[in-house]
């Protein structure tokens, strides 16, 4: 259902769906952590071996900047993708400098939520809502974000902020077109729980015994799946 709404800010379903039916099927995508990299392993088909580049499980955000780079030097001939929240993207910004210097055209899609928002919704849902914490980039309780495009065209990249579902492919296919380093910045929703998605299996979050209540429906809802 997310993957098919219109709903605004964009769903990371949504902009998953809009990325994967744009791209070749040899294209590499390069994924670091958080909602992106889960909902892409569950929700993206994968064709061919050796796109679907991650850090795994080691939550090493940060890494898709730098390592999108090296995929795009290991294969000049294919579309090379690096998608990427905004708080990791902000950790290894700087290397878009490197991809102007080396003109190493790779398309990066910041899906832009103002926070760690997976780590945030993973401490609701363990520990409850008030218990969620240091995970939101705010400004006097409103979100704060850089303007993301304004700061890749400062580097000298093609870049482009868009806000709706049926922006997203068009803003892509310019990105491409550029044959420059791009950077396409989506707004995404980061109102839980459509910041992510009904997910299939579980990650096992420990739940600590005195918040009772939170742990018996956590278990509960474990015994639920198996």
């Amino acid at each position: 259902e997310q993957a098919t709404s219109d709903h605004v800010p964009v769903t990371i379903s949504r902009l998953i769906a809009e990325v994967r039916g744009f791209l070749d099927r040899d294209a590499i995508v390069v994924t670091s952590s958080g909602n992106l990299q889960a909902q892409w392993f569950q929700e993206a088909p994968v064709y061919e071996p050796g796109t679907n580049l991650t850090a795994g499980g080691f939550s090493t955000m940060g890494w898709t900047v730098p390592a999108a780079l090296g995929a795009r030097l290991a294969a000049p001939g294919r579309q090379v993708v690096g998608l990427v929240g905004d708080g990791d993207f902000l950790m290894t910004v700087q290397e878009l400098a490197t991809a102007v210097q080396y003109n190493l055209p790779v398309v990066y899609v910041v899906a832009n939520n103002a926070g760690w928002i997976a780590i945030r919704d993973l401490q609701a849902a363990a520990y409850g809502p008030d218990r969620a914490q240091g995970a939101e980039f705010l400004r006097q309780g409103e979100p704060l974000s850089p303007d993301l495009a304004a700061v890749a065209r400062g580097f000298g990249c093609h870049a482009e902020r868009v806000a709706r579902p049926d922006e997203v492919r068009p803003a892509l296919e310019r990105a491409f077109a550029s044959g420059r380093p791009a950077v396409v910045e989506v707004l995404v929703e980061r109102t839980y729980p459509l910041s992510g998605s009904p997910a299939t299996g579980w990650w096992d979050v420990p739940v600590p015994a005195y918040l009772e209540e939170q742990r018996s429906r956590y278990e509960q809802e474990r015994l639920e799946e198996q």
